[in-house]
């Protein structure tokens, strides 16, 4: 279904290689891309928190690839540079994002997409038979400074968000009067629980958001 809409949009954009690729695990980058065609919003920028790779997984590849730019953020030093070679247009921050700037411990484990700054989640990881890595300390920072700092205080049209862990302690720390992205992409599945985090969903929606899509693993909110 979404091929078809998406297909049915290039006819009439006239442009046959728009939408042909997916780099999200669900094709989430597909359905935002054809939600920001609905919205009519032409001026895109994105802040990812959590980007981890430049390619695999990425729910910002696709949108880079169409002249979109945006803030990636990536604590883990390695993926941070690897990210930065790919994405030489976009802000590439070596930092994690926390409720307060400072320093935490990260735990980095043999597949990254599980590496957390949560000291519970990466319990729950190893729990699984994960192989942690190293745990070493690295610098956080605020979804609002980021904002402030390096966006001149304008939310970003869409916030990307999987922080293993700390994605309820993020949106808690948003200040949704001044700094609400018009689109939010969150990973709400609890991989090795099968159970979709409600909570976090109904403090989104709370902030005045409705859900556009669900592909189970991310959601997807629009703010009208």
């Amino acid at each position: 279904m979404i091929r078809r809409i998406l297909g049915k949009l290039n006819r009439m954009t006239g442009n046959t290689d728009h939408f042909l690729t997916s780099y999200s695990q669900y094709g989430e980058d597909s359905i935002i891309l054809t939600l920001l065609s609905l919205l009519q919003i032409k001026e895109v920028n994105y802040l990812d928190i959590g980007a981890n790779h430049p390619y695999k997984f990425s729910n910002t590849a696709l949108l880079y690839r169409q002249g979109i730019r945006g803030i990636n953020i990536e604590p883990d030093p390695a993926l941070c540079s690897f990210i930065a070679q790919h994405r030489p247009e976009d802000v590439n921050l070596n930092v994690g994002i926390h409720q307060s700037p400072g320093e935490l411990p990260y735990y980095k484990f043999e597949d990254s997409v599980y590496n957390t700054l949560s000291d519970e989640e990466a319990v729950r990881i190893q729990s699984k038979g994960v192989k942690l890595l190293a745990k070493v300390s690295v610098k956080v920072d605020t979804y609002n400074h980021v904002v402030q700092e390096h966006l001149k205080g304008k939310a970003p049209v869409i916030l990307f968000l999987d922080a293993e862990g700390l994605d309820e302690i993020i949106i808690d720390s948003i200040d949704f009067q001044k700094h609400a992205p018009r689109i939010i992409c969150v990973e709400t599945y609890s991989y090795g629980t099968g159970v979709k985090d409600q909570h976090l969903i109904n403090k989104i929606l709370a902030q005045g958001y409705t859900i556009h899509a669900d592909t189970f693993v991310n959601t997807i909110f629009y703010k009208s």
